[in-house]
């Protein structure tokens, strides 16, 4: 019977790391308490202090506004010109133009 991988939460890695940066106690006796192997909070912790600056990165947060903005509003997004009144939800279900808004090219002499 194999045995199930335990997964932790962001929250309970963070917690955990930042004891480990308190310096309060040692790294051995942390991982202890919690019962995660020591080299695990090694790379938690290596993976914390690379992704601090990020924190504090605002052009970052700006740029994933704009694509949450767009998101929604491309979501919002219904274009009337095809098939009246049907939404387009999906690639591909529309092959064809629709005439009844496009004025007549020629006119005939008949």
């Amino acid at each position: 019977m194999s045995k199930k991988r335990k997964t932790y939460s962001p929250t309970e890695k963070a917690k955990i790391v930042l004891e480990v940066l308190r310096e309060e106690s040692t790294l051995n006796e942390i991982a202890t308490n919690y019962g995660v192997s020591p080299q695990l909070i090694r790379r938690w912790k290596v993976e914390f202090i690379e992704n601090m600056p990020a924190v504090f990165d605002k052009k970052k947060t700006e740029i994933e506004e704009i694509k949450k903005e767009h998101s929604v509003e491309k979501a919002d997004l219904i274009y009337t010109y095809l098939l009246r009144n049907v939404p387009i939800t999906h690639v591909n279900q529309v092959w064809g133009i629709d005439y009844s808004v496009m004025p007549p090219l020629v006119k005939t002499r008949f």
